[in-house]
């Protein structure tokens, strides 16, 4: 086995490892709150929680279907990187991530809405967030089809052994990722400074002590939002920089192995801290712990019941009552 050989079988279980966590939790995640939601997960958070973690769901498959060709070299997209197969993996993939990066950005307006317009309620229903939800995945799946059009945008990457759109062609890679990336980024950055000047102000204003911690508790979550946006752009950044340098250079053969793999570890972490930020789905899942493991316990230590008859079958009902007494 080559020096190559050794490295893409390592990518391949990190890969795996990491898809599976962000499944777990993912999946753990939409099944409390759906399952939860009219005793005690029914919020609009949690309506948009559900909507990143069907997204989550949706990258772990996009990627998985490519993960098997890094443990072995698929001749037939080798011969013909632009098959139609090929490049509808490519495609599929950046959909869902055009999907998941808008998310974010719904969440953000959502709590824009929440803590700066409340006093317009029909902004804060559940049909004005599934609007949002239901736009982006109509813009997510436009702009990833519209790719198709340049006919190199997704292609089978020898370095990286996936279809991808290929970091390789810069204006189209370039543009994508201005649009998808770049202005959802500084959408919610702008919403997160509109809405700290607006609690500020309001608690310069009102000293009510409730008001102030209700937008402290608001502020709280869209805090969260901007860290899990911080992770993105870590995660991003190898993509980025893989692609810059293609544009006067060339990278690397293991960069872009590890330029995707960074967006699949980056996507781990955020179910993950999208789990223990949600204490809803946090209480819920601890306390199914807790009755499991005290079920099991109480069937290890008690076991089973033996009940001896001593009763003679020669004595009525009368004498057995005697004799009990």
């Amino acid at each position: 086995m080559s020096t190559r050989d050794i490295f893409y079988y390592a990518v391949g279980i990190a890969f795996i490892i990491s898809l599976l966590i962000a499944f777990f939790f993912s999946s753990t995640i939409a099944i409390i709150i759906i399952y939860n939601w009219r005793s005690r997960c029914k919020s609009v958070s949690n309506f948009l929680t559900v909507n990143s973690c069907i997204c989550y769901i949706l990258f772990v498959l996009s990627l998985f279907i490519q993960v098997p060709t890094l443990f072995q070299n698929n001749e037939q997209d080798a011969n013909n990187p632009f098959s139609t197969w090929c490049r509808f993996r490519g495609c599929f993939f950046l959909i869902i991530c055009i999907i998941k990066m808008l998310s974010y950005t719904v969440h953000a307006i959502s709590r824009y809405f929440i803590i700066v317009l409340h006093q317009h309620r029909q902004l804060l229903t559940y049909g004005a967030n599934a609007i949002m939800i239901g736009l982006s995945w109509i813009v997510g799946t436009f702009i990833g089809c519209a790719v198709l059009i340049s006919s190199t945008a997704f292609q089978y990457e020898h370095e990286s052994r996936m279809c991808l759109m290929s970091s390789k062609v810069f204006y189209t890679s370039f543009s994508t990722m201005s649009v998808v990336f770049f202005i959802p980024m500084n959408t919610i950055i702008i919403l997160y400074v509109l809405i700290l000047r607006h609690t500020t102000r309001v608690n310069h204003i009102q000293s009510n002590i409730n008001t102030r911690r209700k937008n402290q508790r608001d502020l709280k979550v869209y805090q969260n939002i901007l860290r899990v946006l911080c992770i993105i752009i870590i995660g991003g950044t190898p993509y980025t920089v893989s692609m810059i340098v293609n544009k006067f250079g060339s990278i690397p053969w293991p960069f872009y192995s590890i330029s995707i793999l960074f967006i699949a570890l980056a996507t781990t972490i955020e179910c993950a801290a999208m789990f223990f930020v949600n204490k809803d789905v946090k209480a819920i899942f601890y306390t199914k712990l807790a009755v499991g493991h005290n079920k099991v316990t109480q069937t290890a230590t008690v076991g089973p019941t033996i009940t001896l008859d001593y009763r003679r079958r020669d004595l009525n009902h009368a004498t057995i009552a005697q004799v009990k007494a």
